[in-house]
């Protein structure tokens, strides 16, 4: 729960090296649109992602080195 309901969170920059997300870390983050993941779509999809690490919050999609990905 690292940031939840931050409602001045807008961004945030995560590395490609952060290899897990905890449990509720964005959840209720009302506006953080978008993430930025500096690795690849496919290093994105293999973090692990804690119960409802995002719920609540207004992430629409994951900005990678490659690409775009609906949340």
């Amino acid at each position: 729960s690292m940031f939840e309901n931050c409602d001045s969170l807008t961004n945030v920059t995560i590395p490609s090296s952060v290899t897990s997300i905890g449990e509720e870390a964005f959840r209720k983050c009302s506006a953080l649109t978008e993430i930025h993941f500096t690795g690849t779509k496919e290093q994105w999809n293999l973090v692990s992602k804690g119960d409802g690490w995002s719920s609540n919050s207004a992430i629409v999609g994951i900005q990678c080195s490659d690409g775009y990905l609906k949340k």
